[in-house]
C-alpha cells in the first residue's frame, strides 16, 4: 500500500477559531482533501494554486470545526463527499452543538457515499485505509497509510479527543485507540485533527490519559 509521504504528497492548512488541521493529500494531480475545518475559501484558494483534481473530500467526523469549511470545496471543485454512516446518528443535533459553541452550523448535504472499515481510499498512485474509531462521535474514522494515520480527534500529542459532546464515549474511544491505534508500530506517525504530529510509540509510553 503505497503511503502519501508527508513532506511531498501532504499539505497542512491550520484552520479557524480551534486550530484545525485540513490535511490535502496529492499524487499524480489528484487530491483529496480530508477535515476543510474552516475557510473554506482559503482551502480552494491553496488547491487552485496546486493544479489539481480534487477528487473527494472526507470528514473523520462533523463537528463544526471540521466541516465548516466543507460547502464551498464543495462548489468550487466539485468532488465527492463522504463520511461514516454513522455520523449521520448525530444529524439533527448538530446545529444545536454549534450553536452552543457560538457559531452557526454550515449548510452541508448528505454524504454522496457512506465509508466504512477497511474501506481503501485512492488518489494518484496512494491508497489509505478506512478505520473504524468511534468515541469523540459515533462515526469518527481514521485513514491509515503505510507509516502514517490522520486520526481526526481521536488521539492528540499528549491527549486525546474530547467525549463529553453528545454521543462521545470515553470507554469507547479509549478502545479505538488501544485497539485500531497502538496496535500499529511504534514509528506510525500520527497526525492528528488538532496540534503536531507524534508516534505511536510516543503515546503508548507517554500518553497521560491512555497508556499502551
Amino acid at each position: 500500500m503505497r503511503s502519501p509521504d508527508p513532506d511531498k504528497q501532504m499539505e497542512t492548512l491550520i484552520l479557524g477559531p480551534f486550530l484545525t488541521n485540513c490535511y490535502i493529500v496529492h499524487d499524480k494531480g489528484e487530491a483529496i482533501v480530508v477535515d476543510p475545518g474552516w475557510e473554506g475559501d482559503d482551502v480552494v484558494k491553496k488547491l487552485e494554486t496546486m493544479d489539481v483534481k480534487v477528487r473527494m473530500v472526507v470528514a473523520t467526523h462533523l463537528h463544526i470545526d471540521h466541516v465548516n469549511g466543507v460547502p464551498e470545496v464543495l462548489k468550487r471543485f466539485k468532488p465527492k463527499w463522504t463520511y461514516h454512516e454513522d455520523e449521520e446518528k448525530m444529524w439533527d443535533i448538530l446545529p444545536g452543538m454549534a450553536q452552543a459553541l457560538g457559531f452557526e452550523h454550515p449548510d452541508l448535504p448528505h454524504a454522496d457515499f457512506y465509508l466504512k472499515d477497511g474501506d481503501i481510499i485512492k488518489v494518484g498512485g496512494l491508497r489509505l485505509k478506512v478505520l473504524y474509531t468511534p468515541g469523540h462521535s459515533p462515526g469518527s474514522i481514521s485513514l491509515l497509510g503505510e507509516g502514517i494515520v490522520l486520526d481526526g480527534d481521536l488521539l492528540f500529542e499528549g491527549s486525546i479527543g474530547r467525549t463529553d459532546f453528545p454521543m462521545g464515549d470515553l470507554k469507547t474511544l479509549e478502545g479505538s485507540i488501544r485497539k485500531r491505534i497502538y496496535t500499529l508500530e511504534k514509528d506510525v506517525q500520527v497526525y492528528p485533527g488538532h496540534g503536531p504530529m507524534t508516534t505511536v510509540g510516543i503515546e503508548k509510553k507517554h500518553n497521560q490519559f491512555v497508556r499502551g
